[in-house]
């Protein structure tokens, strides 16, 4: 009964924890038909900006990862072209939940 309580406090804040962690801020480097490439404002990128993760760019909407390199990552959009170089650009996982 407690490995369960515990498992579930542990599943809870793991859940919670990523909910609320704050978007990723990037400046757009080159801006191409269908794909944009920008430089994060973070040291590196986290675990979850990989190659083929669903995000969503803050006014732009759904979006894909195509490529990382180090502190530069190849976004896909439909609304690349909406977008200027050297614009900030915030972004998260897809489906999480902010304030």
């Amino acid at each position: 009964m407690i490995k369960r309580l515990a498992l579930a406090l542990i599943i809870l804040a793991f859940t919670v924890g990523t909910a609320l962690a704050a978007p990723l801020t990037a400046k757009i480097a080159t801006v191409d038909t269908k794909s944009i490439v920008v430089t994060l404002d973070a040291e590196k990128a986290p675990a979850w900006v990989k190659k083929g993760a669903a995000i969503k760019l803050k006014g732009l909407g759904a979006a894909k990862v195509t490529e990382v390199s180090g502190k530069s990552v190849t976004i896909a959009t439909p609304k690349a072209s909406e977008t200027k170089v050297g614009d900030s650009i915030s972004f998260d996982k897809a489906g999480t939940v902010g304030c």
